[in-house]
């Protein structure tokens, strides 16, 4: 006797909070806040607010422009197949 047996695809979504620093496009205005100042520097992403906010105490500490930095949460969506 034969059997098929057939395979069954089970999609996986997981939803993970990621945060992200955030720094002021020009120091002393609140009005823009960006990730990168150029399309060269690195966006600090990071799975922990932990993480993010041992980076952002550092980069306050080497800015000498008084550059107020903020972290940004968002939920990202992970598609696994």
């Amino acid at each position: 006797m034969f059997v098929e047996r057939g395979l069954r695809l089970k999609l996986l979504n997981y939803t993970i909070m990621q945060y992200t620093i955030m720094m002021q496009k020009i120091p002393g205005d609140n009005s823009v806040y960006v990730a990168q100042l150029t399309n060269i520097q690195e966006a600090y992403n990071y799975a922990t607010y932990e993480e993010a906010n041992i980076k952002k105490t550092e980069l306050e500490s080497l800015d000498y422009t008084s550059r107020v930095y903020t972290i940004a949460s968002y939920n990202d969506e992970i598609n696994l197949s």
